[in-house]
């Protein structure tokens, strides 16, 4: 059986707007291929990703944000990249109420973070058999 793979890539200027902007595109682009609970959950953590780059990267505006995301028959992986230093080891701050990071962390089934040249935060939902993801190329 072959494998399906896509992947799609944004870079945008930091602004307050970037996580508007951000839900807004992933449901343009990706609204009629994913299932609808399974979108809605990668737009609520894809903004919270983008949100704390915004807020803890010390980056100045108009600095590159990147969004990256792949999907396979198995896993999609959502990516956020921008320029800050990051931490070694990214934690929820809180768990009663529930952080943003925490919330990636029960919708997703993996998640993390790392510095390469630049600070990755990422998060991978295992794509049930079930999950209707429409195969077309965006």
């Amino acid at each position: 059986m072959d494998t399906w793979t896509v992947e799609y890539k944004m870079t945008v200027p930091f602004s307050n707007e970037v996580p508007r902007q951000v839900r807004a595109d992933l449901e343009t682009r990706w609204g009629a291929t994913l299932d609808r609970p399974l979108l809605d959950e990668v737009k609520m953590m894809a903004s919270e990703l983008v949100g704390n780059a915004l807020v803890h990267s010390g980056r100045p505006v108009e600095d590159p944000l990147t969004l990256s995301i792949k999907i396979t028959d198995d896993v999609l992986r959502l990516e956020v990249i921008d320029q800050g230093r990051g931490v070694e080891h990214l934690t929820p701050r809180q768990t009663f109420p529930a952080s943003g990071l925490q919330c990636v962390d029960l919708l997703s089934d993996r998640w993390g973070s790392k510095h390469e040249n630049s600070f990755h935060v990422w998060f991978e939902i295992d794509v049930a058999s079930g999950t209707t993801i429409t195969r077309t190329e965006h």
